[in-house]
């Protein structure tokens, strides 16, 4: 079935966006999906634990220690989210341009390789950053999500008709 994401209305209401994805799209939706599951402060804690850990043999001579594993350790836990945006990155990259459809029936997603329509009921909500509107999925771990990036927006007024679609059928998380 070569339908390429037709399935869905095109109405006066829909707002197209054009771009490829990078970094910085991908990291935005990171943080927006670590902030939701409240995985930052848990993360920064247990940096914080191990450099103290690390930093201890320093101030307190008699306790002996491989200072350098605490210290490797926090700054991988730290650098996880850096990672994983990465690795979602090269998931992405090589699709090509995506050219994003945002209607009343969903957001539909074209790229060289594949169309794909999600219906408003896969999410669970939308958080605007400064860069781009972060749709989160609705299962429990926060698996998916679609980052719409405001450099793709066709016009400046765009933003205000997508962001108006987005709260008509998600919440604001």
């Amino acid at each position: 079935m070569d339908h390429q994401g037709r399935d869905t209305e095109r109405t006066a209401h829909a707002v197209e966006l054009a771009f490829r994805p990078t970094l910085a799209d991908i990291m935005s939706a990171v943080r927006v999906r670590e902030s939701y599951r409240r995985l930052t402060w848990v993360r920064w804690l247990v940096v914080a634990l191990l450099l103290a850990w690390g930093i201890l043999p320093a101030f307190a001579p008699a306790s002996r220690g491989p200072a350098v594993v605490p210290l490797l350790i926090g700054v991988f836990v730290w650098a996880i989210p850096h990672l994983h945006a990465r690795q979602m990155l090269r998931n992405v990259a090589w699709q090509g341009d995506y050219r994003t459809t945002v209607t009343e029936d969903g957001v539909t997603t074209v790229n060289d390789h594949c169309a794909l329509t999600q219906r408003w009921t896969l999410f669970r909500g939308h958080r605007e950053t400064d860069d781009s509107f972060v749709l989160l999925s609705r299962d429990r771990g926060v698996v998916w999500v679609e980052v719409l990036p405001k450099r793709g927006l066709r016009e400046a007024g765009d933003a205000d008709l997508l962001r108006a679609t987005l709260e008509r059928h998600l919440p604001r998380l």
